[in-house]
């Protein structure tokens, strides 16, 4: 109840402020009374609303999307809870830990005048290696790409402390230099995320057909199949339905997809799927359920009504220049 108040508080708001700049604009006021200050606060506050808003759009679709087991998840929007799994070689790129997953973040400690910060140089994940997650059930694999990712932070080094040397070597990989001459270069933070093998993580996504999101992978497998089929006689005898010793088209596209669908019906549910970004968004954490929501309630109280302030303040401003 009161995230809708909220919402419609704002849009008031919004509505309020348009409609005075569409009478301004109309007697040519508007371009002169408009400041960059105003200006700045409005596009500050509808960048805040929209991130609140995106936050309260992913929290209502956790509490209304009940968690599946792995085995008899359905097609379409499913909420998984389990454990990771490797799927590949995978290291984290600061301390080379074996990981399913892994997100960075490099930032470069800047200074202008009296206002210091740090700033992101680089960031990065490994979205394009898939691995899996697992429960008491069964296990399915996972397509990280497109993800929107909640990890907390395993290591944080800064470049004036001894870095490890899968961290240097990162950097240098990146060109850029870990430690300027006689260690007087940019001031520098890394960040690290991951997921090892066997931790907890929660998940929202789509279960999709693996032929859908991964038809090369699909299609090699029936491949191999009817490969087996033209090499065996009897199997082409089989198939040989008028008996006339020979396949013809129509005899083999007939095999083809009766292979294609025996195929599927071999796999256990959650082997012909894959959990992927979709219509539905995908959403990896390390934290529970309840965790997740905490932290977007706060990521929407800090959208929604930090964004309706600054929006309100840039209303105002205008009110007062036009007065």
């Amino acid at each position: 109840m009161l995230e809708s108040r909220s919402l419609r508080f704002i849009l008031l708001i919004s509505c309020s402020f348009l409609a005075l700049y569409a009478r301004n604009l109309s007697t040519m006021n508007a371009p002169q009374n408009l400041t960059p200050g105003v200006i700045a606060f409005l596009v500050l506050g509808a960048g805040l609303f929209f991130h609140g808003f995106r936050a309260l759009q992913r929290k209502r679709l956790i509490e209304n999307l009940p968690t599946s087991k792995i085995r008899s998840m359905p097609l379409g929007p499913v909420e998984l809870a389990g454990t990771a799994v490797r799927s590949s070689a995978l290291f984290s790129p600061f301390t080379a830990t074996p990981c399913a997953f892994f997100t960075y973040r490099i930032e470069e400690y800047r200074s202008d005048g009296k206002r210091s910060r740090w700033v992101t140089i680089r960031q990065g994940d490994s979205r394009g290696e898939e691995f899996a997650i697992e429960d008491e059930t069964g296990r399915v694999r996972v397509a990280p790409e497109g993800a929107e990712v909640f990890l907390l932070p395993r290591h944080v080094f800064e470049n004036n402390s001894d870095l490890p040397g899968a961290a240097a070597s990162f950097l240098t990989g990146e060109g850029i230099t870990p430690s300027g001459l006689f260690g007087l270069g940019p001031r520098l933070r890394l960040t690290e995320s991951y997921l090892e093998p066997g931790d907890r993580i929660y998940l929202l996504g789509n279960a999709l057909p693996l032929s859908q999101v991964r038809p090369r992978e699909a299609k090699q497998g029936l491949l191999q199949k009817l490969r087996a089929i033209r090499q065996d006689p009897e199997a082409m005898a089989r198939i040989d339905t008028d008996r006339d010793g020979q396949v013809s088209a129509e005899e083999w596209e007939a095999a083809r997809k009766a292979t294609a669908g025996e195929l599927v019906e071999e796999l256990s549910p959650e082997k012909r799927s894959i959990i992927a970004r979709g219509h539905f968004p995908l959403v990896i954490s390390d934290k529970s359920e309840m965790d997740l929501l905490a932290r977007l309630k706060w990521r929407i109280a800090g959208g929604i009504f930090g964004g309706g302030l600054l929006m309100a303040v840039a209303g105002a401003a205008y009110l007062a220049q036009n007065q």
